[in-house]
């Protein structure tokens, strides 16, 4: 999946550590950091980990997959002092490419690991720069939805207003099953992703664990395999 987000730049103060919804930073220094240093993990908030694990259906057994994957060290992405609290991130003067994000690209870009680039005029002209970092912070509009983040590498020379082009990419799933969206559907409980598989003459309902989703295809991440032959399921 890749987004091409219109956006500018500004000045900023700080850069932003992802913690993705349902998990939380655990730190494991303060105080000054340098770039690429383990500054703490990442880990499932105990409480919702323990209700999920204990919930009947894929669709717990789905969301609880998703974010055990994202558990691990982090590293910090610039050097800077290391802000804690309920939005950690470390303090660094710099500039920033920000682009407005709809409700609906907030929920892709929450479920996957994104890499980013920015389109911006400089002093010699247009350069495409790689982001130092990435992050989500709050539109402030009622219609929902996020500003993404992309902090520009030191040496970029460019000002703050400038209009620029945020282009965010997901990894290539590989080595997976992935069927058509359409085809993976809830049962009557609302507790299980299915699918229908057709065996012979019949059609047979399957409960399975999904992965992400770019909205038009899914991951699966159990209950179906390779050649089996699978009939979309109509919306509830």
């Amino acid at each position: 999946m890749t987004y091409r987000l219109d956006g500018a730049v500004i000045d900023s103060r700080r850069v932003g550590v992802e913690v993705p919804v349902g998990m939380v930073f655990q730190p494991g220094t303060s105080g000054r950091v340098a770039a690429g240093a383990v500054i703490g993990r990442l880990s499932t908030e105990s409480r919702n980990a323990a209700t999920l694990a204990s919930t009947k259906g894929t669709v717990a057994r789905s969301r609880l997959a998703m974010l055990r994957e994202h558990i691990g060290e982090v590293r910090a992405p610039v050097a800077g002092r290391l802000l804690l609290g309920e939005k950690p991130g470390i303090a660094r003067d710099g500039l920033d490419v920000v682009s407005a994000l709809s409700p609906l690209q907030t929920l892709r870009y929450q479920g996957m690991r994104f890499s980013g680039a920015a389109d911006v005029e400089t002093v010699v002209g247009q350069r495409r720069v790689p982001c130092r970092a990435i992050w989500l912070t709050e539109s402030g509009e009622s219609r929902g939805g996020s500003q993404v983040h992309c902090r520009l590498p030191d040496n970029v020379e460019t000002v703050a207003g400038i209009p620029a082009v945020m282009t965010l990419s997901a990894p290539e799933v590989t080595g997976a099953i992935v069927v058509p969206h359409l085809y993976v559907g809830l049962d009557s409980s609302g507790s299980n992703y299915v699918v229908k598989k057709v065996a012979g003459d019949s059609v047979v309902e399957r409960p399975v664990v999904v992965g992400v989703t770019d909205g038009v295809r899914r991951v699966i991440r159990s209950g179906v395999e390779a050649g089996d032959v699978l009939q979309m399921v109509e919306p509830q």
